[in-house]
């Protein structure tokens, strides 16, 4: 389906509203990973009868804060606000705790004036990831300040989680991943690996990976950087459903990368010039907070103003086609089909055409780009270097080659002249 969409964004420098924004609805999309799951009895009554059956999951998300301004307090209250008219489950912090340089040990004065008086009334459990500033400062001393025994001998201690630099955790039938971007070694990659796998077995039904650095941005950093790019597009395409992320003082809703639909929200406090790119749904340089709903196949996003305004609303249904598993010559999967035999059918970079479920086959989403043959397929221009404007590029993928697999929209692959008859 080809989702059409205006462009929303304030012009980079402007200065923010002091009066709530009119809000901006925007087209439903589709959400496609896994395998159905049975529904679960709701645990929160009746609810909205246009969702789906299933086990509710509401949280409320924003990043970069910790400076201990006024911007910080009614963003802080606007979310606090929030949650007492609207149920919330749980919050996320994206990153950047405590500007400019983290904390010096658990004990430090600062995770009180800068973090826990701004959100202690919240009431909610808030699950940390750190940024590239709390890494200036000791990062350890994190996940000690909010360990069990640590929060239960401080009195007054909210209820802030971070168990490790990168864990997980469950909630209703959502799978939590929150990742340390600072560092994406390979250990990172096999404890997520293993992660994904056990969650797809588990047959729960959404994943949200929440992590400071963003995957796509066009705000003032940009893309990740190469290599944290491939990380991203190696071990989330196809896997995940939402990859939220701070880093940018913005807020950003961007077309889905290979599966995955992120969400930028580091505007907690602090505000900075952003801008449209052509995978751009909406951008804002206002401060605010977001919110994300999923109930049964059924996601909703919402993004809020210092006001607690709503700037933008999402609706995503996660549509599950069955695959035929019988002898017809095409591989559908690798579990039971028995035209699969030892055919991998993964986001590796390379379509294997007889797997009809081999997510690089995708058609791409529509892009004024001539190398969009395939969404996580980097493709070349004859001639030329890297498609520029390529998502795919962009996000890591490495640039087509020989690989045993003609890119048809790819002039400069030498697999091509070899499958020439």
């Amino acid at each position: 389906m080809t989702l059409a969409f205006a462009a929303c964004t304030r012009p980079p420098g402007s200065s923010e509203p002091t009066h709530p924004s009119a809000e901006r609805n925007d087209l439903p999309a589709a959400v496609s990973r896994g395998a159905p799951v049975a529904d679960a009895p709701s645990r929160n009554g009746p609810q909205d009868p246009s969702a789906s059956a299933g086990t509710p999951t509401a949280l409320v998300f924003l990043g970069d804060t910790g400076v201990d301004t006024g911007s910080q307090r009614a963003v802080a209250e606007a979310m606090t606000t929030h949650c007492r008219q609207r149920h919330c489950d749980l919050a996320l912090h994206l990153g950047d705790i405590v500007y400019p340089n983290g904390i010096r040990g658990p004990d430090d004065p600062m995770i009180e004036s800068h973090f826990e008086a701004y959100y202690r009334e919240l009431g909610l459990p808030m699950y940390l990831v750190l940024g590239n500033h709390d890494y200036r400062g000791d990062v350890d001393a994190w996940i000690t300040a909010f360990s069990p025994e640590r929060r239960a001998a401080r009195k007054g201690a909210m209820d802030a989680r971070i168990p490790a630099r990168y864990y997980t955790f469950e909630q209703g039938e959502v799978r939590f991943v929150a990742l340390d971007t600072n560092r994406l070694d390979a250990a990172q990659g096999r404890w997520l690996d293993g992660v994904l796998q056990q969650a797809r077995r588990d047959g729960e039904r959404w994943i949200v990976v929440l992590g400071h650095h963003p995957w796509l941005s066009y705000g003032h950093h940009g893309h990740a950087r190469t290599g944290d790019a491939r990380f991203y597009a190696q071990h989330l395409c196809n896997r995940v459903d939402f990859f939220l992320s701070g880093h940018e003082h913005d807020k950003q809703v961007l077309e889905p990368h290979c599966g995955v639909h992120m969400v930028v929200a580091g505007a907690g406090a602090m505000s900075r010039p952003t801008r449209q790119g052509p995978r751009s749904r909406f951008a804002t340089s206002t401060t605010g907070f977001a919110r994300l709903d999923l109930h049964g196949d059924v996601a909703e996003l919402q993004l809020f103003d210092r006001h607690g305004a709503s700037q933008y609303r999402r609706r995503y249904e996660r549509r599950v086609k069955p695959l035929p598993r019988t002898a017809d010559g095409l591989c559908d999967d690798r579990r039971d089909d028995p035209d699969c035999g030892e055919i991998a059918c993964t986001a590796d970079g390379t379509c294997v055409e007889a797997c009809t479920a081999d997510p690089d086959c995708l058609p791409s989403a529509p892009t004024p780009c001539p190398c969009d043959g395939r969404p996580v397929v980097c493709e070349m221009r004859a001639g030329a270097k890297l498609c520029g404007c390529d998502p795919a590029c962009a996000a890591g993928v490495p640039a087509c080659r020989s690989d045993g697999f003609c890119d048809r929209h790819c002039s400069t692959d030498p697999d091509c002249a070899a499958a020439a008859p």
